[in-house]
């Protein structure tokens, strides 16, 4: 895939809707291209997290084992951004990333989105829009899954 195909997947993506095309361009230059074979580990829980994946093929799983037991978190194809928090604030990985199918995956370097944050506030500032709406839509749902709860 090109640098522009990998563009257009970060903009279709929630957390890059508050880019412009030429910012999101610059990140994914900035970008590595990842091949991962059927069962290779992407990132294991709590290693220190300094980006987020973007998968551009394949199928990857999400899991935890805390407990002598994993468990499957999430299974996550085509598309899908892994870790988006770690693009804006240090952080661990919560889970295991696993290759379940023959993948490739974008790295996204945090560096590269602050670096682009910090040269253009106005995307800083519609990002910051964008997290509080989330924020609040997040928080209305779980009121409302707290009082049907309650009412059980």
């Amino acid at each position: 895939m090109s640098l522009e195909q990998h563009a257009n997947m970060l903009a279709r993506l929630p957390f890059f809707r508050a880019f412009a095309d030429q910012q999101i361009r610059l990140i994914a230059f900035g970008s590595d291209l990842i091949a991962l074979e059927r069962g290779a580990t992407l990132f294991q829980m709590d290693e220190d997290a300094d980006g987020a994946f973007l998968v551009v093929e394949g199928t990857i799983e999400l899991s935890s084992d805390r407990t002598g037991l994993r468990l499957t978190r999430d299974v996550v194809r085509s598309g899908s951004l892994i870790g988006p928090m770690a693009l804006l604030s240090e952080t661990n990985r919560a889970v295991d990333a696993q290759a379940l199918t023959s993948s490739t995956v974008l790295s996204i370097k945090r560096y590269n989105v602050m670096r682009v944050l910090a040269e253009y506030p106005d995307a800083a500032r519609r990002l910051h829009t964008t997290l509080s709406e989330d924020l609040k839509r997040f928080m209305s749902e779980l009121n409302r899954a707290e009082e049907i709860l309650r009412a059980a």
